[in-house]
Order: structure tokens, then sequence, then C-alpha cells
């Protein structure tokens, strides 16, 4: 009789501390954050929770204080950055920054192999064109709001 007492003792303590990992493993999980960076430790809540509380603050008639401070950091940006007295150099920054882009991929088409041309490499090179006809087509965004900013 002892000896069956102890076998149940011993399958409950197993018991208990496969369920002891298994919500220890589930909690480790509820830390991680997407990407797969860890959160810090003053952040207790989840994501999505983080992002509840702001979209309720920032809804209705609180839209309005959230656009008006937008508009106060934006403002300290401008002030910072000074465009209209500087409005040339960056200009001259962004076509050179176009320049230099239309370059790296020229140069990245011309360094292809075509003797060794796989899916994967093929898939490689249209992404790198890709890349780079977004950062012109950025530039380009840049440039007209650069253009547009007045004193």
């Amino acid at each position: 009789m002892d000896n069956g007492l102890f076998t149940i003792i011993g399958i409950i303590l197993c018991i208990g501390c496969f369920v002891y990992v298994v919500a220890k493993a589930m909690m480790l999980n509820g830390r991680i954050i997407e990407g797969l960076t860890n959160a810090t430790a003053s952040s207790t809540t989840a994501s999505s929770d983080v992002d509840k509380e702001n979209l309720s603050q920032n809804v209705g008639s609180g839209a309005a204080a959230y656009a008006s401070k937008i508009n106060v950091i934006f403002s300290q940006m401008k002030d910072q950055m000074n465009i209209p007295k500087y409005r040339t150099d960056y200009e001259n920054v962004i076509l050179q920054l176009d320049d230099y882009i239309s370059m790296i991929t020229l140069q990245t088409i011309m360094s292809m192999d075509s003797n060794n041309l796989t899916d994967t490499s093929a898939n490689s090179l249209v992404a790198r064109l890709n890349m780079f006809t977004n950062a012109k087509t950025g530039l380009d965004t840049l440039m007209k709001f650069i253009d547009g900013v007045t004193s």
C-alpha cells in the first residue's frame, strides 16, 4: 500500500513540474514583442493594450489635442532645420543622393553575373532595384516638401 502511495505522489509531483514548466514557457512567450525583441522591464502590458490606450486618447475630441502636439513637434523641427536659410544646401544634398543612388543602381545591374543567373539571384537583384527606386521616390517627395516650406 505504501508503494502505491509513493507512486501516486511521484506522478502528481511530475505533473505539477510539467504544468509549471509549460506555464513558464507561455509567460516567456508573452514577454517577447513582435520582431523577436525583448520587452523593456518597465513594459508590463502587451503592445496591443498600449495601442488601445493611445487610440482611446486620440479619437474624437482627443484628435485635436493629438494634432496640436504633432504640430508643436513639427514647428520645433522646422525651426531647428531652418529650411528657408539652408534650402539650397538641402536641395544639393538631395540631388547628390539621387545621383549616387542612380550610380549604385547601374553598378548593381552591371555586376550581375549573366552566366550564373538563378531565380534567387534574379529575385535579389529585383529586390535591390525596387529598394533603390523607392529611395529615389522618397527623395523626390522630400524635394517637393522642401520646395513647399515657407518661412
